[in-house]
């Protein structure tokens, strides 16, 4: 997970900031906005919507198809938490290419190198820390992650920990240190990759002007509709489909409620209890 959100999140960052993408800045404010669904959530719309009765699957039908999927195991997981998790690289990749000097990219241009050697040469080292910094949160928030692994029956530590907490303390204990233990080394890990980032851009801005910093663009060219149609097929995913799925699940329990069946109860109680 932690790699497929540094390559998703760092391609994104750079097309939306660094490209000539139609509606980029639309594409900037929406692009990490499935940050806000927790991945337990993501899990059931994709669950919800894919099993006979959801709208993707009854969509599909209609249309003569036979979609029957069942999102589970290792490749259900990977999934879910790579499309929930991925602005987590995206957000700290995307400010660091707006704010980095372009001198360096356009004395590599000048001396001949093409837009992908510049990038490897010269931005990638500058991205790095960010990069890094955002995939370590990636992985302590997936091996630390309950709902998401539960729902696709993949078995992980911490279900493991909630699994013997009742039968087996000491190894529910010894497995839960070892959690703690782990996310402080990921913290630690964060924490000096990030300094070492501030230092090294201290380094490499240091002579930089004000001038310098504005963002260099990179025409696509051919590559313009494979790009938005990436940022277009995540946001679809990501976003999208579960706020679908979720809405449809809601309609189809207050259609149930109103033709007999059991009532739609909201308990705001459950509702306003994280605010406290």
């Amino acid at each position: 997970v932690s790699a497929s959100t540094a390559v998703l999140g760092s391609a994104l960052a750079w097309i939306t900031t660094r490209t000539d993408l139609v509606g980029r800045r639309f594409w900037r404010i929406v692009v990490p906005l499935p940050l806000v669904y927790p991945s337990f959530v993501g899990a059931a719309a994709f669950i919800s919507g894919l099993t006979p009765g959801g709208i993707v699957h009854d969509l599909a039908a209609d249309l003569g198809f036979d979609l029957t999927l069942r999102l589970h195991g290792l490749s259900g997981a990977w999934l879910v938490l790579t499309l929930f998790t991925y602005p987590y690289v995206y957000l700290p990749v995307a400010a660091r290419l707006a704010s980095l000097p372009t001198a360096f990219e356009e004395n590599a241009r000048l001396l001949g190198d093409r837009p992908a050697r510049v990038f490897t040469r010269v931005v990638l080292p500058q991205i790095g820390s960010s990069i890094a910094a955002g995939s370590l949160l990636v992985f302590l928030y997936t091996v630390s992650d309950f709902g998401a692994v539960h729902l696709m029956r993949f078995e992980t530590l911490t279900q493991t920990i909630f699994r013997t907490r009742l039968f087996d303390r000491d190894r529910s204990f010894a497995l839960a240190l070892l959690l703690l233990v782990l996310a402080l080394v990921v913290v630690s890990a964060e924490r000096t990759i990030a300094r070492a980032g501030a230092r090294r851009g201290a380094l490499l801005t240091g002579d930089a002007t004000v001038g310098d910093r504005r963002a260099l663009t990179v025409p696509l060219g051919r590559w313009a509709s494979p790009a938005i149609g990436l940022v277009a097929a995540v946001v679809g995913l990501a976003l999208v489909a579960p706020a679908v799925s979720l809405a449809d699940w809601g309609l189809f329990g207050w259609l149930r409620s109103r033709r007999g069946g059991a009532p739609l109860r909201l308990d705001w109680g459950d509702v306003l209890a994280p605010t406290w």
